[in-house]
């Protein structure tokens, strides 16, 4: 089987959860004798394309209008796509986000995969230029096959779209995090410290949750909370980190490899995952695989990933969130039984398994 992947989301991506959902896949399908895959990128700056053996692409300077550079970049991307779909030498296409620039030159089936509804369910958080919405639209309608990474995201694709429960396929993802046990890291992490990873954002309930943590730091000088990634704090973030009077117990750690995100887990006395909503939730993933303690909503798809390895609170009360992490805090006890649990959840996630999801689909189309 050829395959050909496109290269949105390693256009307009530097690092984050779709590109390694891809790169994953292309580094499987490169090992199986049966398949042949392309992604035609001629220029990108993710940071994940390094890890492919003998991949023919260039890291393009970034510039100070960094949307600028990504237009350029598309435009190029875009052309050396095109060429590829005109020569038509592949047996299935797989768009790696939604923009339909292909449709007009596709003659062969695709598989859209579709890894959340965040735009549909919190409109409030999406820019009025925004085109995700109409663009998924018609991929749905177009597509051969439609893969759904839980459940949850199938249900809301059969809720808010109406498509046919017999178009979609639940393919679930993994994690490429792993503790190196001889790697030593440069950061300076505190000694005692609650975990919160990524985008702080809108449903993602920064806010609720920092209030509900305020508490317990309020309550114990030694403790910190270390925020990992997801860019500088606002100044709304700022302000309500200074008014909760906890200025001094919160630390924003930047790392640059999966290496140091490894140590950031493994090192935490908890990680907590307060968003409304997910997709799917590769977060809880990667602190199994570290062995840290998880603690979670109990909403949309996490407890699909979750199951009985994490502590489950309500994101939407801030006393629920307090009660959950104050009592996986004070008990050794617990936090050894989650990490034990979460050793054994993990191992029912593998990319293995994934790719043959997406082959599986590939082959029906």
């Amino acid at each position: 089987m050829k395959i050909l992947i496109d290269h949105q989301i390693f256009t307009f991506q530097d690092y984050g959860g779709i590109s390694r959902i891809y790169t994953e896949l292309y580094k499987q399908f490169q090992e199986n004798p049966d398949i042949d895959v392309e992604m035609p990128i001629k220029f990108s700056n993710n940071f994940y394309l390094e890890e492919l053996k003998d991949f023919d692409y260039k890291n393009f300077m970034k510039i100070p209008h960094s949307m600028l550079n990504k237009l350029f970049l598309k435009a190029i991307n875009d052309l050396h796509t095109d060429k590829k779909l005109m020569q038509n030498n592949f047996d299935v296409f797989q768009p790696t986000y939604y923009n339909p620039y292909f449709l007009y030159l596709l003659k062969k089936p695709f598989v859209l995969s579709v890894y959340d509804m965040t735009h549909e369910i919190f409109p409030e958080t999406v820019s009025k230029y925004d085109r995700t919405i109409p663009w998924k639209r018609k991929l749905l309608a177009k597509a051969s096959k439609i893969i759904a990474i839980s459940e949850s995201t199938k249900n809301d694709l059969i809720d808010i779209y109406g498509i046919k429960d017999s178009k979609i396929e639940i393919v679930y993802l993994a994690t490429s995090l792993k503790l190196d046990s001889n790697y030593k890291t440069e950061l300076k992490l505190p000694s005692k410290y609650i975990l919160y990873v990524g985008n702080r954002k809108g449903y993602k309930n920064f806010d609720t949750f920092i209030q509900a943590v305020a508490k317990i730091l309020n309550e114990d000088d030694s403790l910190q909370l270390v925020c990992a990634g997801g860019g500088e704090f606002t100044n709304e973030e700022n302000k309500l980190i200074l008014d909760l009077g906890i200025g001094d117990q919160i630390k924003q750690i930047h790392f640059s490899n999966d290496k140091d995100l490894a140590v950031i887990y493994n090192q935490a006395k908890c990680f907590v995952f307060p968003s409304k909503y997910e997709g799917f939730g590769i977060p809880v993933l990667e602190a199994f695989a570290c062995e840290c303690p998880v603690i979670i909503s109990e909403v949309s798809s996490l407890p699909e990933v979750g199951e009985n390895a994490v502590k489950y609170f309500d994101p939407n009360d801030e006393n629920s969130i307090y009660e959950v992490v104050k009592e996986v805090l004070s008990s050794e006890e617990i936090r050894k039984k989650l990490v034990l649990k979460g050793r054994e959840r993990a191992k029912e996630f593998s990319w293995e398994k994934t790719v043959k999801g997406y082959l599986d689909c590939y082959f029906s189309v």
